[in-house]
């Protein structure tokens, strides 16, 4: 695995994992002023940041299409959670079932490492390989055996 590939797994499951399991909220681990952005526009911009520039630098492989996915995925979850929290959508009614609720984000959070374990495991599996430049220029039409 190259470093922005790296770096784009670690980054996309440590933001599913807190997403997951605590809700972000001002004044519990995120400063409560409204000089800061909300959380959930700062972890989308801390996915976005590694994939942008591996997309970029390295160019994207298809065995990282999970991890990818993944982080379009959260970005869009974040995404509606900003907006709800920011008060441009309604915030959500359905709390009639919160052991559900906690349950199906267990369930989520689970699936979405072992998608991100399978992208890993493809990309250290499957290793970008450069090959030398030639030595001399050679034409095509060249003979190869003389």
């Amino acid at each position: 695995m190259q470093v922005l590939e790296v770096a784009v797994v670690a980054v996309t499951g440590l933001v599913l994992v807190l997403a997951a399991v605590r809700r972000p909220r001002r004044g519990r681990w995120w400063p409560d002023s409204a000089r800061w952005p909300v959380p959930e526009t700062a972890m989308a911009v801390a996915l976005l940041t590694p994939l942008v520039l591996h997309l970029l630098v390295d160019g994207y492989r298809t065995v990282m299409l999970p991890a990818y996915t993944m982080c379009v995925g959260l970005v869009l979850m974040l995404a509606r959670r900003a907006r709800r929290a920011s008060g441009i959508l309604a915030p959500s009614t359905a709390r009639r079932h919160p052991r559900l609720r906690a349950l199906g984000r267990v369930v989520t959070a689970l699936l979405g490492l072992v998608a991100l374990a399978a992208a890993s495991l493809g990309a250290t599996l499957l290793p970008v390989f450069g090959l030398p430049a030639p030595r001399a220029p050679t034409p095509l039409d060249a003979p190869i055996c003389t």
